[in-house]
């Protein structure tokens, strides 16, 4: 990647501070080129790495819980709330800090398991070696992955999402079935919020007065017609019309 140019980083303001809607998605080693852009938004991608431990999965792939309440808040009601637990996969992720004098309403849509999941410093690591969590129960916490970030501009409200994440909404991660996850609930209700509740497009239609209907008895009669009676039709008129031709 090439880090963004002073004119580029001008240009965002710009659109920042009229009001433009963003999502912005950021992995971990691109931190670096990530910041100067969340630091427009008072916002920075943390150092390192999350891991959490599992017994069927790599140390660097996240089951992150979606914050119900700050989810209601902003997003709004989606189908999936109901679960008892709505899981987001996001292999490799870094957690996210708000900066002091924010102007946004900040507002964490996925954090972390805090029994399981840390941040460990450096991007690589031994997967030969047991993962061994350092902390104390006392440090033990939940990162934010994804905020959401909304505030009055210009008569409308200003809507981002910051996730230190880009894959979990990869093919991969949008169908994946082991372990159930609700990438694509998740994802596609975040759209609707962008769009205001224009997306996904409403393709109902009122039912229509002109229908016809059929009994399983009246579809035989159907049947015979098309399969006995028109070809006998057809049969007699080809030979009537050669019989008469032969006449003449």
């Amino acid at each position: 990647m090439v880090s963004f140019s002073t004119s580029e980083l001008q240009h965002l303001q710009q659109f920042i501070e009229h009001g433009g809607n963003m999502m912005i998605l950021g992995e971990p080693e691109n931190r670096d080129y990530i910041n100067p852009i969340l630091g427009l938004l008072n916002i920075e991608m943390d150092n390192g790495m999350l891991v959490q431990q599992s017994k069927n999965y790599d140390r660097d792939f996240i089951l992150a819980n979606v914050s119900k309440s700050n989810w209601l808040s902003t997003i709004g009601e989606s189908n999936f709330l109901g679960k008892d637990s709505v899981l987001v996969s996001m292999p490799s992720a870094a957690s996210l800090t708000v900066l002091p004098n924010s102007p946004f309403e900040v507002k964490p849509l996925l954090v972390t398991q805090a029994a399981n999941t840390w941040a460990q410093e450096g991007l690589k690591f031994d997967r030969t070696q047991v993962l061994i969590d350092p902390r104390s129960n006392a440090e033990k916490k939940s990162f934010p992955i994804a905020m959401t970030l909304t505030r009055d501009v210009k008569n409308k409200q200003q809507r981002i999402l910051v996730v230190g994440d880009a894959d979990f909404i990869n093919n991969a991660e949008l169908i994946r079935q082991s372990p159930r996850t609700s990438n694509f609930s998740v994802m596609t209700d975040l759209f609707r919020w962008f769009s205001n509740d224009q997306f996904p497009i409403n393709t109902n239609r009122p039912e229509p007065t002109d229908v016809v209907k059929v009994t399983a008895s009246q579809l035989n009669y159907i049947r015979w017609g098309w399969l006995v009676l028109l070809p006998i039709g057809i049969a007699r008129a080809v030979t009537t019309f050669l019989i008469r031709r032969k006449r003449r």
